[in-house]
């Protein structure tokens, strides 16, 4: 079969390997298609902190069950699933209280282990899930994004009737943003300094009714947008674009900042009120009445 590896930065290549054995708990995925994600970009410019060439990528898939181990009884031969790509310890700390997407020794399909870019993929059968057989290949490869984003709005609670602005409407954001409107919220507001995430999409023509776009070229929001969006809250909101990598958020009362530089959140002085700070996969931060969801892509 054919496998991907990117031997160094820049350079990939196809080589032919053997279909991999099945083990009494795993299961054979014939492997349909791919998400490129923008950590595999990282990784294509040599710019991936936590990963070693030669490597094989790919962690956002779905696939096509082929085999089944002798242990496995679950899962039926021609089932659509899904791969979840976290490969972790179960032992440590994190790990024992459910938290294992920080596990001690986390390795990760595609960066730190070998990923699932390859026609055929050997998986242990705990890390699969079905897809609906309606569903298509390429919205089972978004499932995984689409966790993330479902992770980062469960640890607000339940969101339903909240405000919410998401900073940043790249891929995840933009899942942010319809997770949060799927599980209740009533309003939300994305905003970007990127004119191709935010003018003229595909996603902003088709959703225009549920959420509201702004595009902070200048260097405050117009109270008229934030109070369509928000209501007749007691204080006004300005978004303030910098070194495209600085946002700083704040009222007529409270001056706070939230500082993204190469993915370090929230590191420059903050004054309050910000509260239920979550530093993974997203950054959620309660600002009064106004909940703001920082997505990390």
């Amino acid at each position: 079969m054919l496998q991907q590896v990117m031997t160094k930065p820049g350079e990939i290549i196809f080589r032919e390997v053997e279909i991999p054995e099945v083990k009494d708990d795993q299961v054979l995925v014939k492997i349909m298609n791919i998400g490129i994600c923008g950590s595999d970009i990282h990784v294509y410019h040599g710019k991936h902190p936590f990963t070693k060439y030669p490597v094989t990528q790919g962690h956002e898939v779905s696939g096509e069950i082929v085999k089944l181990g002798a242990g496995v009884q679950n899962f039926r031969v021609g089932e659509k699933v899904t791969i979840e790509p976290q490969v972790y310890c179960g032992h440590c700390y994190p790990c024992r209280h459910g938290k294992y997407n920080l596990c001690e020794e986390l390795k990760v399909m595609g960066f730190q282990t070998t990923g699932t870019a390859s026609e055929y993929f050997a998986v242990d059968a705990s890390k699969v899930t079905p897809i609906p057989e309606d569903m298509s290949y390429e919205e089972g490869a978004m499932i995984e994004p689409l966790a993330v984003a479902v992770h980062g709005v469960k640890q607000m609670g339940d969101v339903t009737g909240m405000k919410i602005a998401v900073l940043g409407a790249g891929p995840i954001g933009n899942l942010v943003a319809q997770t949060a409107k799927g599980m209740g919220a009533d309003k939300v507001m994305i905003t970007d300094v990127s004119d191709l995430r935010i003018i003229g999409t595909e996603f902003q023509r088709t959703v225009k009714t549920e959420f509201f776009f702004i595009h902070p070229v200048w260097d405050t929001v117009d109270n008229r947008v934030l109070f369509t969006v928000f209501g007749n809250l007691a204080f006004t909101i300005a978004i303030k674009q910098f070194h495209k990598k600085d946002i700083v958020i704040a009222d007529k009362s409270y001056h706070c900042s939230v500082r993204r530089k190469d993915g370090d959140l929230l590191r420059s002085a903050v004054r309050q009120p910000f509260n239920n700070v979550v530093c993974r996969n997203a950054l959620i931060i309660s600002f009064q009445r106004v909940n703001v969801m920082y997505s990390c892509v």
